[in-house]
């Protein structure tokens, strides 16, 4: 499992391994929903977010597929239904959040991963307007918490508390970050 969201009732696990979202009831696991392959290359399902809109989204990796090439999906209401592709052009999707108004903020680990560059945090309006909010240089941001007065990311997520300070990390550790613009 890499994302999980805990519902009424039930637990839903995005399952990197599977592709698939598996909804937890009673402590019996069943496939919800199977994300789609993008051409050969694996969805990697990692976020769930429950929207205001009482819906559930998924964030795919997406990393073999390229940059740009990482989908938000909305799951369908019952098992077995259809999803619903729902954006696009994102790169190596990690957390999704949503903020009491609507806006989800998509955390992006590293906008070229065989370079190393940094990821980037993303808000998107209920009307689709992207802006990237993340200060140049963050590196490896994963889980994402939003509320009304901004959204919180875990920075350098690929760490541990501390790194040796002679590493190249230079004793720099996992972190959480609040954003407010």
């Amino acid at each position: 499992p890499y994302g999980v969201l805990a519902l009424d009732g039930h637990t839903l696990v995005a399952d990197a391994g599977a592709n698939a979202i598996v909804d937890v009831r009673g402590g019996v696991p069943r496939v919800y929903a199977v994300i789609p392959k993008q051409g050969t290359q694996q969805s990697v399902p990692t976020s769930l977010a429950l929207a205001p809109d009482v819906r559930v989204y998924v964030g795919e990796l997406a990393v073999g597929s390229g940059p740009g090439k990482a989908r938000i999906w909305r799951l369908p209401a019952a098992p077995g239904g259809l999803l619903e592709l729902v954006s696009t052009g994102f790169t190596a999707i990690t957390g999704l959040a949503f903020a009491p108004d609507g806006t989800m903020y998509v955390t992006e680990l590293s906008m070229n991963i065989e370079k190393g560059a940094p990821g980037a945090v993303v808000r998107v309006t209920p009307g689709g307007e992207r802006t990237t909010i993340s200060e140049k240089g963050l590196m490896f941001p994963a889980g994402a918490a939003a509320d009304a007065t901004g959204v919180y990311v875990s920075a350098f997520s690929t760490l541990p508390a501390k790194t040796p300070k002679r590493s190249p990390f230079g004793g720099a550790g996992g972190s959480i970050i609040k954003i407010t613009s």
